[in-house]
């Protein structure tokens, strides 16, 4: 049991000592603190077996998990559970043999063929797999045949080649291009396309013994204790001790030129130059009883000199430095563990090979494909002893030792590889911060107050009371030795056993702290729910979202030795704080997460954070270039499930919410307990994956990419599907494409697989893929397809031309039609101008008539006669009458002169208005002609603008001449009236009529008794005029004119 010594004091909350107190003690009463005192050794006495009986201590040798085991199965698109054969070509695929078809796989999904999708495979049992030198991959089937893919093309090789019946177990080549097979044990070579029996490089022939072929370019028979051994052209023969001559089921040489031997009694022997260097059996850990009832003992060495070995059970054995570990075991974290089958003695491993990122791939009877890989993240959970899960503060102390806080169920030690666990009498003890100060002590919190343990001893009487009661998220020791406590409810220094607290009113405006550093040049960060703080000499300087914080929600902080301060949000990703300048880091810019709970730095420069969704790092020179602007994004690589977590859920909030230990290893906690990296056991993989493109759809269709490709016109729909082959973590790799010239950038994919480009116009198209692997290494050479869409009839540059011509023509059509139009107008108007300047010269040629015949000889008559009434007196009677002449002429003079003034403009217009006026027009012009009139004028005042009333006066006035000159009527109407925006004007007779066509002139204008003027005055105001009329049916005059704009 652990010895858990308790020394009590009294404070204020009687409930922290009660929480110590055995189950049976929580009845006492606290008293006074002298009589407390007086107590206070006989009652820890007393105390002292109760608490050890009820604090839980477990201890345990732990070796935490080393390898990894992936499945899959016919459930996951494998053809069959029975794999036979396992090879990887150089494009990068990993092909897979089974009794039920042939399977290639990129990581994430098997593309399968067999004889429903592949008429040329004579049948879907494969038996071994052999890529040539050329990257052809050669298929050994169960019946019998060979069969060669190469370039998307499958091709029989049966009996007409030569190929005798019977099972095809190996095959083998060289780098020359020569292939040789093994079928019913000979050993046979396929050469220009013709099987016959094997020779040796020098030409001799082989021995007339059965040979065996699993391994992978070996042949080998037994005949004594002779071994003949045939690979690549050459016969080796040797042989070994009589000790290792019993019945041999399989050899296969090391890199070291040793060559280690499977025997039927279950026996693995280590033989070089001929002599046997060990034998392994049951003592070293090989289970006889398995090994010696599988007669298909298989082994394969991997890259750093392991040997792993298969046989029943299905059982997997590596040895290592001379000792044998059994899989899977104690020591193996597995996602599905290897399974035994339902009859272990029928059930077994086929198949060993790993590939060129160093996974182990496995091969089963019954029980599918296995993956086995170096687990990247080991964990301490309750399978290696920890009392709970679910584990929040994690700190190294002074002694090399892990503290662990669980969530109600107290604390863990993990120390030389023993995991020893603290807690109190089955009452729940949430861990809530640790801390150590330089004198050894470890502070550390819960939901109820503080306390200290030293030792094995649990001490409270150094506590400063108020702590007692509050539960503290963080502790640090600074420089000069302040211990700073940061709770829910403020923030604490402990110096000389004096502890201050610190509010609003100091500047603090932080609440609920989780984390508090110290930079290098002495200020303390504190990092709260409502931002981040920063105490300097006493001074507070405070940063929330308003100052350029990514988020108030501070969890970690991290001062690193060139005074960068690394601050880690639970929702506002990582920033960067430098010369009081942020950079903010979120999963725009290339982070795995925006959550980040802990910020360690390992000794290659990397950042490593936790969140939610794992753990993942980041290279802190990416991060310092980004924000210098040397960069637009960064890479981050992120951990989870699939690298040995047991729970990607990282916990946060609580100090320390992760460690890095003297040893340079991390510890991170988490739901499932906690997760330990090295990073300097990390192999990075610097490997680019290759790419493929896959597939090319076409409206669902998938159409042969060999070749050119073409896609018909009409098409609506591509998809383009591609993948990249990485074998570690495939599902995280990440892609990147572009189709020139539709994309003028690469677009982003993510780990999506395919591409889709809807409606694409004919042309020709590029498309390129780029993919990295989960440790984020780009293949920046990647794969392209280029393509082309045909175009359809209309699309094509005959049909374009053609259109292109059409065009041309129209447009040239419409520009001469436009041409002739405005020509015809600009004639229209010198017509009217012409028109109106003969109307103008007639107008002035009539009045100088009337001036010149009419008032001018009445002006002589009278200038005469006065002359006459000058002369030598003359009688009175004669001057009377000579004066009354005057008086005669001059009145005819005034009439005439009002005549002219009348025809140049009405005076009724502007006395009487356009309605009066127009009524006194037709009276005038009507009543001389004896004709019968009908007139109907809607008040009309106000409806024209003045310049437009004369011509509407003139209008109604040529009419009615028109009428009376021309008509021979007996009966006119005259009407107007306003309407719909537009003032109406009607002038009908019963007249002769007449055809209007023969007074058109060739532009088709109207001419002659005064139509022409009529139509130039209304088209002047904008106007419309209508003349229907034919011979012996009267004539109809018909204008409707714009009302004026207010």
């Amino acid at each position: 049991m652990s010895r858990l010594t308790v020394q009590l004091r009294c404070a204020s909350a009687a409930a922290l000592e009660l929480f110590f107190l055995p189950l049976e003690s929580r009845r006492v009463r606290i008293r006074s603190v002298a009589a407390t005192r007086t107590k206070r050794r006989a009652t820890a006495l007393r105390c002292w077996w109760r608490l050890a009986i009820c604090a839980l201590f477990l201890a345990t040798c732990t070796v935490l998990a080393e390898y990894r085991f992936d499945v899959w199965t016919s459930d996951s698109g494998l053809p069959r559970n029975d794999v036979r054969a396992i090879v990887q070509t150089r494009d990068g695929y990993l092909w897979v043999g089974t009794l039920d078809g042939l399977a290639r796989f990129d990581g994430v999904r098997f593309t399968v063929f067999n004889r429903a999708n592949t008429p040329a495979l004579p049948s879907n049992r494969v038996l071994v797999l052999y890529e040539d030198c050329e990257g052809a991959l050669w298929i050994g089937l169960v019946e019998g045949g060979l069969i060669r893919y190469q370039n998307g093309k499958f091709s029989v090789f049966g009996t007409a080649e030569g190929l005798p019946a019977g099972s095809v177990d190996s095959i083998s080549g060289d780098e020359k291009g020569n292939l040789w097979a093994g079928v019913g044990g000979q050993v046979l070579q396929l050469r220009d396309g013709r099987v016959r029996p094997a020779l040796q490089a020098n030409g001799a022939a082989l021995p007339n013994v059965p040979f065996r072929g699993r391994a992978a370019g070996i042949f080998w028979a037994k005949v004594g204790d002779r071994f003949h051994v045939f690979s690549r052209g050459k016969l080796t023969t040797f042989s070994v001790e009589k000790e290792a001559s019993s019945r041999v089921t399989f050899l296969i040489p090391d890199q070291y030129e040793n060559w280690w031997l499977a025997t039927e009694r279950g026996e693995l022997v280590k033989v070089r130059e001929g002599k046997v260097v060990k034998i392994y059996g049951q003592p070293d850990g090989l289970p006889r009883e398995i090994l010696a009832t599988w007669d298909k003992f298989i082994a394969c060495e991997d890259r750093t000199g392991n040997v792993w070995i298969g046989a029943a059970g299905p059982w997997l054995g590596r040895l290592k430095d001379g000792v044998f570990t059994g899989y899977p075991s104690a020591n193996t974290q597995s996602s599905s563990p290897l399974p035994q089958g339902n009859n272990p003695f029928k059930s077994g491993i086929t198949v060993l090979f790993e590939d060129r990122e160093g996974n182990l791939w496995i091969g089963t009877v019954g029980c599918g494909l296995f993956r086995a890989r170096k687990q990247i993240a080991n964990v301490f959970s309750m399978q290696e002893g920890l009392r709970a899960p679910n584990i929040y503060p994690v700190l190294e102390d002074r002694a090399g030792a892990v503290w662990l806080g669980f969530w109600g169920q107290g604390l863990a030690r993990i120390q030389a590889g023993t995991v020893t666990n603290f807690g109190l009498g089955g009452m729940r003890f949430e861990a809530t911060a640790l801390g150590q100060d330089r004198t050894g002590r470890l502070w550390f919190s819960w939901v109820a107050g503080v306390g200290i343990l030293q030792g094995d001893r649990l001490d409270l009487a150094d506590v400063p009371v108020p702590l007692t009661n509050q539960c503290v998220n963080a502790f640090y020791e600074d420089h000069a030795g302040v211990l700073w406590f940061g709770g829910e409810h403020g923030l604490w220094s402990y110096r000389n056993g004096e502890l201050s607290s610190y509010t609003n009113r100091d500047g603090f405006c932080g609440e609920t702290i989780s984390v508090i550093t110290e930079d290098a040049g002495g200020s303390m960060w504190i990092g709260s729910q409502s931002g981040l703080t920063r105490i300097t000499k006493g001074r507070f300087t405070n940063w929330t979202e308003k100052e350029g914080l990514p988020s108030d929600h501070v969890c970690a902080l991290y001062a690193d030795t060139d005074g960068t301060l690394w601050i880690g949000t639970t929702d506002g990703g990582l920033a960067r704080l430098k010369q009081d300048r942020f950079t903010r880091y979120t999963t725009r810019e290339g982070m795995f997460d925006d959550g980040v709970f802990q910020i360690l730095e390992d000794a290659a420069g990397n950042l490593w954070m936790s969140s939610s969704h794992g753990i993942y790092r980041v290279r802190k020179r990416e991060l310092n270039e980004f924000a210098e602007g040397r960069r637009r994004s960064i890479n981050s690589v992120a951990y989870g499930r699939n690298d040995g977590m047991l729970t990607s859920e990282c916990n946060g909030g609580r100090s320390p919410a992760g460690v890095k230990t003297r040893d340079g290893k991390l510890w991170f906690p988490t739901q499932e307990g906690v997760a330990v990296i090295d990073p300097a056991s990390l192999v990075i993989n610097t490997n680019p994956p290759p790419v493929v493109i896959e597939a090319f759809v076409v409206d669902r269709q998938p159409q042969s990419i060999e070749g050119p490709l073409r896609v018909p016109p009409g098409k609506a729909d591509i998809e383009i599907q591609y993948s990249g082959l990485s074998f570690v973590n495939s599902e995280r790799l990440s892609f990147k494409y572009r189709l020139a010239p539709v994309d003028k950038d690469w677009f982003e994919a993510g780990t999506r697989r395919a591409a889709y480009y809807p409606h694409l116009g004919p042309g020709h198209y590029n498309f390129t893929v780029l993919a990295a692997n989960c440790d984020g290494f780009w293949n920046e050479t990647g794969a392209a397809l280029p393509f082309v869409v045909l175009p359809a009839w209309h699309q094509t540059a005959v049909f374009r031309g053609l259109s292109a011509l059409a065009i041309v023509g129209m447009v040239v059509g419409t520009y001469w039609r436009r041409v002739s139009r405005l020509e015809a107008q600009r004639a229209a108007q010198q017509n009217f101008s012409r028109r109106l300047i003969e109307s103008q010269e007639q107008e002035r040629k009539r009045i100088a008539g009337e001036l010149h015949d009419g008032l001018g000889q009445n002006l002589l008559v009278i200038k005469n006669t006065a002359s006459l009434a000058c002369a030598p007196p003359a009688p009175a009677e004669e001057m009377r009458e000579d004066l009354a002449a005057i008086a005669n002429l001059s009145a005819k003079a005034l009439d005439e002169l009002r005549t002219i003034s009348h025809a140049l403009r009405p005076p009724e217009l502007d006395r009487l208005g356009l309605t009066k006026a127009l009524e006194h027009a037709v009276r005038l012009a009507v009543e001389p002609a004896d004709l019968r009139l009908s007139a109907q004028f809607e008040p009309l005042d106000g409806l024209l603008a003045p310049e437009a009333e004369i011509h509407l006066y003139r209008l109604v006035q040529e009419s009615l001449n028109n009428v009376v000159k021309h008509a021979r009527a007996s009966f006119v109407e005259v009407r107007a009236w306003s309407e719909d925006g537009f003032l109406h004007c009607r002038v009908r007779d019963n007249g002769e009529g007449f055809d209007p066509a023969s007074h058109q002139s060739g532009a088709g204008k109207i001419h002659g008794m005064g139509l022409a003027g009529m139509n130039d005055r209304v088209r002047l105001l904008g106007g419309q005029i209508t003349i229907h009329s034919q011979p012996g049916s009267g004539t109809l005059v018909e204008a409707r004119l714009p009302l004026k704009t207010k």
